[in-house]
């Protein structure tokens, strides 16, 4: 009977392994479905006109992905911590809507040197994120010797560089958009960034079996790094007027 109970247990590891597996192949399917159905339904014509295509979804796609592997690998990160995964969960998404949210805010001052700055900033956060994989466990292990609430507090403010500089790359990216003449594609980037989002909290845990959670975000700081390249994409203005229908 226990030789049954284990092969059991055993059966049911594997079978969780290919549900994530499966998992993460929906959603690379449906996102690439999605992605293409406003070509199919008539916006051909308007991307015409639109040069970098490609790049732009580039773009969107690396920080769907990129910020969503961030979240999802520090919530568990910091379990070590927290010891606990809904407090670290709640602390952490709290840290990085925060600390993100303040640097959206200030990400108009950027604008009118967005082609300089921006790169800037996208190495930056690479550069915090591969530092958080080589030595963020020496840290949160120091953290963890401390009482709970400065353990907390701890917790909040490390998010903080990383997400503060994450909030500034898809405002600015939406602003030029529509001072570009490119606000048909709001929706479209939001649907590029939402899916690969999607994408990106389906790979952590594979990602994280096979190479461990600094691989995470390894891979965050790589895509952030494509995203700069890609920005030149975003910026590149329209090669003639859409034709919008006249207002009634």
């Amino acid at each position: 009977m226990a030789s049954v109970t284990d092969r059991l247990d055993l059966l049911q590891d594997e079978w969780g392994y290919l549900t994530v597996w499966a998992t993460f192949g929906i959603a690379c399917v449906a996102a690439f479905v999605l992605v293409l159905l406003p070509l199919i339904f008539g916006w051909r014509a308007i991307f015409r006109y639109n040069p970098g295509k490609f790049r732009t979804i580039v773009y969107f796609g690396c920080l769907g992905l990129g910020y969503i592997a961030v979240e999802v690998g520090l919530i568990a990160k910091f379990v070590q911590a927290l010891a606990n995964p809904t407090v670290s969960a709640s602390i952490l998404i709290t840290g990085m809507l925060v600390f993100s949210g303040i640097g959206s805010a200030l990400s108009e001052r950027v604008l009118p040197r967005l082609k300089t700055v921006m790169p800037v900033i996208f190495v930056l956060v690479a550069a915090l994120l591969i530092g958080y994989g080589l030595f963020l466990d020496r840290v949160l292990d120091f953290i963890g010797t401390l009482a709970y609430a400065p353990r907390l507090v701890c917790a909040f403010l490390l998010i903080a560089p990383p997400a503060f500089l994450m909030g500034f790359p898809m405002p600015t990216a939406m602003t030029t958009l529509g001072r570009l003449g490119k606000d048909h594609m709001f929706v479209w980037a939001w649907g590029i960034n939402g899916c690969f989002s999607v994408i990106g909290a389906a790979a952590v845990p594979l990602i994280a079996t096979a190479w461990g959670l600094s691989a995470v975000l390894d891979m965050s700081g790589a895509a952030y790094l494509l995203a700069a390249l890609a920005l030149t994409g975003v910026v590149l203005p329209l090669t003639q007027p859409i034709n919008r229908p006249a207002a009634v």
